[in-house]
């Protein structure tokens, strides 16, 4: 994610906000996210829209309906 925003950075002005977050890793298959707040996990998404039909597509242009591109 840093990368990624120090590359989006380097291009100039663009319509887009990467906010990188801290990873610290526990053990070789743990870790400890930062916590972000106002945000949902892909796991909560999938049990609220259980059915197939949905992808997180669908969601993106249901919830950024106006915004969405």
């Amino acid at each position: 994610m840093k990368r990624l925003k120090e590359i989006f950075d380097g291009v100039g002005q663009l319509p887009i906000y990467l906010r990188p977050y801290e990873i610290f890793i526990t053990s070789n298959n743990s870790g400890l996210l930062e916590f972000i707040p106002d945000t949902n996990s892909i796991d909560y998404l999938k049990k609220k829209f259980p059915k197939r039909e949905w992808t997180l597509k669908h969601f993106f242009e249901r919830y950024f309906e106006d915004d969405f591109e």
